[in-house]
């Protein structure tokens, strides 16, 4: 729960413009822009609602049922060749949708279909974040739930899109649920060059993977920063975010 408190003060200080702060653009700045979390902010970050971050993962994982067209299914396997697969992609539309979403199925072959939908920005609506995840999981078989990889990254995705529906961020955000990943980032790849084709000015990505579990058990968040020109300014807010909102979390 706080590590997503954590990624949704993240997106709504570097990305919704609900506060005056603004992403720094390099490290030289770091110091002369500390993160300013306004009561608004924290108000919001309270929306963030764990149960219903369970519920899509329980309905995800094959733990419970779901309609679809008046069949009640049940997701056991996310595998992309498996009918589980494509049920998942109707969930996912199905819970978009009904946050008031305009939802695009892509798909990009005989079976593969990424599914996204845009909030559209009202200062700078031509100018587009991604908070995405894949949402496919292996292995090859009929019990195949990927609670952690990637049930945890596209639970995410799907509250985010919640929190921001009743939010009116600056910019464009584009909520994006990736097919494929497993077989080499396929879906992934496919709206990346489909965006690029259409030169679509995108500002930024925070891709959201396997969030679900400690594997060490040590109680650390790790931060990377493979591109410290990049990713070492959005660590350094993540740890100001950490300190100001008095969230516990263990840094490194």
């Amino acid at each position: 729960m706080k590590h997503f408190r954590l990624l949704a003060a993240l997106l709504i200080i570097l990305i919704a413009g609900c506060s005056e702060d603004r992403v720094v653009d390099n490290k030289e700045d770091i110091d002369d822009n500390p993160v300013v979390i306004s009561e608004h902010i924290r108000q919001v970050v309270e929306t963030v609602n764990i149960d219903s971050l369970k519920f899509t993962l329980e309905i995800l994982t094959g733990i419970k049922p779901f309609i679809n067209n008046s069949d009640t299914v049940l997701i056991t396997s996310r595998f992309s060749d498996y009918a589980g697969n494509d049920h998942a992609a109707d969930y996912l539309e199905y819970r978009l949708n009904n946050y008031g979403y305009d939802v695009v199925n892509q798909n990009f072959n005989a079976k593969g279909r990424n599914v996204y939908a845009i909030r559209s920005g009202n200062v700078y609506p031509d100018e587009y974040y991604i908070i995405c995840a894949h949402y496919d999981s292996l292995p090859e078989s009929v019990i195949a739930p990927g609670a952690d990889d990637n049930g945890s990254g596209t639970a995410a995705v799907i509250e985010a899109a919640r929190i921001f529906s009743n939010l009116n961020p600056k910019y464009s955000i584009i909520f994006a649920l990736w097919d494929e990943e497993e077989q080499g980032l396929i879906g992934s790849k496919y709206f990346a060059e489909q965006t690029k084709n259409i030169n679509m000015k995108i500002k930024g990505v925070i891709n959201i993977d396997m969030i679900g579990w400690d594997s060490n058990n040590d109680h650390y968040l790790r931060l990377s920063v493979p591109n410290p020109d990049i990713d070492y300014p959005v660590a350094i807010k993540a740890k100001e975010i950490n300190t100001g909102m008095s969230l516990g979390l263990q840094i490194l």
